[in-house]
């Protein structure tokens, strides 16, 4: 049981650590395509498609295109 705890914490620590990178790999993915198609041009299944991640990631981190 106690183990069950171990690598639930392992796993928790793992996901924060996590976010910036995730979070970067997303802005960093947005940004040329801002740039060349234009904040309407562009939407959140491109951003995800870009980035190589799933929408539900994508929400996770913000809560939109508008907040990236």
């Amino acid at each position: 049981m106690e183990s069950d705890r171990i690598v639930g914490l392992e796993v928790n620590q793992r996901s924060i650590m996590d976010l910036p990178t995730t979070q970067m790999r997303i802005i960093e993915s947005a940004i040329p395509l801002f740039a060349r198609y234009g904040y309407e041009g562009v939407s959140v299944d491109a951003i995800v498609k870009a980035t190589g991640i799933n929408k539900a990631t994508l929400y996770y981190h913000y809560s939109g295109k508008q907040a990236l």
